[in-house]
């Protein structure tokens, strides 16, 4: 099999376009989907890439399904942690889902962002307003980097606080990015058995 992508790889050369598209042929063949071919497009001036042909609805329920099997470490890592933020009441403020094989969490209210910090051992904040203003929100914040770093062992979990001018007149929130599953799945468990 080819090399894993770069993220700032050089484009790929005629000759490994073509190669990537025989080797796709020979996978798709292997895993049962002969039907579906690949075919090596260059166009004058532009580079070369690879087209898929037609996909019938059997072939797609297939790749859809052999896609799906490829993503079950994302999938029950998503759910895993799905089913840990409602034992803590927190499902309708988080629903994490699989994007980009990875584990993408959303935002949270200011209050649920607390109550998730609670949940992962931080101490309840005192005197937390039901619309907590900056600093109030930068404490919730710090508070739950805090925590999170710890529950998920220095997974990395992309934080950002959204301020209410940011909002457009809709409550401050914290914007939790997207995590790689090892790191969701160490959450799920921190809020299972306690962080």
């Amino acid at each position: 099999m080819s090399r894993p992508a770069a993220l700032f790889a050089p484009p790929a050369t005629l000759q490994e376009t073509a190669d990537a598209a025989q080797d796709l042929d020979r996978v798709l063949r292997a895993a049962g989907l002969g039907d579906l071919r690949s075919r090596l497009v260059q166009e004058e001036g532009e580079q070369a890439h690879i087209s898929l042909n037609d996909i019938d609805a059997g072939t797609a329920t297939e790749l859809s399904r052999l896609i799906q099997k490829s993503m079950r470490r994302a999938y029950k890592a998503a759910s895993a942690l799905r089913d840990a933020l409602r034992a803590h009441g927190l499902s309708d403020a988080l629903e994490p889902r699989v994007h980009n094989a990875a584990i993408q969490l959303g935002e949270l209210s200011i209050s649920d962002a607390d109550r998730l910090a609670v949940a992962l051992g931080a101490p309840p904040q005192p005197d937390l307003p039901d619309v907590p203003d900056w600093p109030d929100a930068a404490q919730v914040y710090d508070r739950l980097d805090r925590v999170l770093t710890k529950a998920t062992r220095g997974g990395f979990v992309d934080m950002r606080q959204l301020a209410y001018c940011e909002r457009c007149d809709q409550e401050p929130a914290i914007a939790l990015g997207t995590v790689q599953v090892n790191t969701a799945r160490r959450l799920a468990t921190a809020l299972q058995f306690g962080a």
